[in-house]
């Protein structure tokens, strides 16, 4: 009988009226917990009536995600058509426990005595279960958790009111190693500007640069920006130039990197634009070389080619000289033909006789 009249009385409370909304409350606004710890959202509830078939569901919002979106999309979806609706449901990101289009992760959610957890945060929340307490306790903390979480109470029979709150969560952690860079060209004489930034650190680091002279650090605070990490060094002069260290720090701990300005490293361009120089009186005196070469042997080629020319030329003069054999018989003349010019072996045999006589007579 008692069990009945407790499921009567919501349904007469609706009838008449008297269901009022939910008030929930958050008791710590900020909550800090280091990485790997466990982080307890307290959250409570109350109604001046009876709730009927309620539900409760936290939501978060990443601190990145805040970051790259300034507003919902899906803001004012009450007045939006109905294709907006429909691009907006495929989103993402979920709807809220009403059916609202919204940015926030549904990480929890609880009704008719059974609670679900989705997404990243599966199997690491555990929910009060307490009448009016509607806190969570989220396991494993990541820096990628840090953000806000919003609690929600909500009765279908029962006016809004104030049904919501949200708490903001840090998770932190010590600076990650830091990305160091140089901006400009590191020459004596140019602009440079040295960067310093961490992925992760908080709460947020501040940076700090120092020059390395043998085994002690100087502090450079001229021109430092110490939230951003950004040193500006200007001219760099060979005063300057050296081992540039940069240190993140929280109270957590700190992170380093360095930065190598020394001199031979500012000289760089002078190396480079000589060696540029080398490789281009190489390629020149090469491209001489060879324009050289090919002349000598077209050179070459054509003295060769006039050799060749005059010989054919001397060689065909030569044949056209007719040999004694083709000489025709008259117009040889012979000794035995005529007796007007005598022949060499007559006036040879002629003068040995002469000079014998001559021999005799002396010896006479």
């Amino acid at each position: 009988m008692f069990a009945t009249m407790l499921e009567i009385f919501p349904i007469l409370a609706i009838l008449t009226g008297h269901v009022s909304g939910v008030v929930v409350t958050v008791p710590e606004k900020t909550v800090n917990v280091t990485t790997g710890g466990n982080a307890t959202l307290l959250c409570t509830y109350k109604s001046s009536g009876l709730l009927g078939n309620f539900f409760i569901q936290w939501s978060f919002y990443s601190a990145k995600e805040s970051q790259l979106h300034t507003r919902s999309p899906c803001h004012g979806i009450l007045t939006m058509d109905e294709k907006s609706v429909s691009h907006c449901q495929k989103m993402v990101y979920v709807t809220d426990a009403r059916g609202r289009c919204s940015w926030r992760h549904k990480i929890y959610y609880y009704s008719g005595g059974q609670s679900y957890s989705y997404g990243e945060f599966k199997n690491r929340i555990t929910a009060a279960t307490g009448p009016g307490n509607a806190s969570i306790t989220i396991s494993n903390m990541q820096p990628s958790d840090t953000g806000s979480y919003t609690c929600e109470v909500f009765s279908p029979q029962g006016d809004a009111g104030q049904s919501q709150k949200s708490v903001i969560v840090s998770v932190l952690v010590k600076p990650s190693k830091p990305f160091c860079k140089i901006e400009g060209t590191p020459e004596k004489g140019h602009l440079i500007y040295l960067l310093c930034k961490c992925e992760e650190g908080l709460p947020h680091p501040t940076y700090h640069w120092y020059k390395v002279d043998e085994n002690t650090l100087k502090p450079v605070t001229q021109q430092l920006n110490p939230n951003t990490g950004i040193l500006y060094i200007g001219n760099l002069t060979t005063f300057e130039t050296g081992y540039y260290r940069c240190i993140a720090r929280n109270f957590l701990g700190n992170s380093t990197c360095e930065l190598d300005l020394t001199a031979n490293h500012s000289d760089s361009g002078i190396v480079v634009g000589a060696l540029i120089g080398a490789i281009l009186a190489a390629a020149i005196i090469c491209i001489i070389v060879w324009v050289l070469t090919k002349k000598a042997k077209n050179k070459k080629s054509s003295s060769n080619e006039m050799q060749e020319m005059a010989h054919k030329q001397s060689t065909a003069e030569y044949v056209q000289v007719p040999n004694e054999e083709n000489v025709p018989a008259t117009t040889v003349l012979s000794s035995n033909a005529t007796n007007e010019y005598p022949g060499v072996d007559e006036t040879a045999a002629s003068e040995n006789d002469e000079k014998q006589e001559a021999e005799k007579e002396e010896i006479a």
